[in-house]
């Protein structure tokens, strides 16, 4: 083999691989994206209980619950008007006056999990701190491994 040989053949295989990776890449789910987002700390503790456990609502009532007590417009915001049948609510909290980043995964079977991630200060035994964010349903069959349920509006 000549030396061009050796050279052409190396270019091949190097546009072989980048091809293979840009494929790869372009298999991997699209990530969700934060289209509203709410965050802070309350002082009372009691309001923690209409955190859904499953750390997600499909619920317009759960929503204007969570909206209304934890005072999400606190800083000026509008409430607003989510489309349940195209969006969904992610909600995590954490106890103490700490803060708390949701952290989402899509994987390639339309898997939504949900962890999050907090700062360590002590716990005061008063507040709580949360996160409230809206991101679409779409490409979303399922969170944390249960399917996603439908949407409810409010009664």
């Amino acid at each position: 083999m000549t030396d061009t040989s050796r050279q052409l053949a190396a270019i091949l295989a190097g546009c072989a691989v980048c091809a293979l990776a840009a494929g790869l890449a372009d298999a991997q789910p699209k990530q969700p994206e934060f289209v509203h987002k709410w965050s802070g700390k309350r002082d009372n503790r009691e309001l923690l209980k209409l955190a859904p456990p499953a750390k997600y609502t499909v619920s317009a009532e759960t929503f204007d619950r969570l909206w209304k007590e934890w005072n999400l417009g606190d800083q000026g915001d509008k409430k607003p008007d989510i489309d349940f049948t195209k969006h969904l609510v992610i909600v995590v909290v954490t106890n103490g006056p700490n803060t708390i980043k949701p952290g989402l995964k899509l994987d390639e079977k339309q898997n939504l999990t949900i962890n999050a991630a907090t700062t360590l200060v002590a716990d005061d035994g008063k507040t709580f701190g949360f996160f409230v964010g809206v991101i679409s349903r779409e490409g979303i069959e399922a969170v944390n491994g249960l399917p996603l349920p439908k949407a409810t509006e409010k009664k």
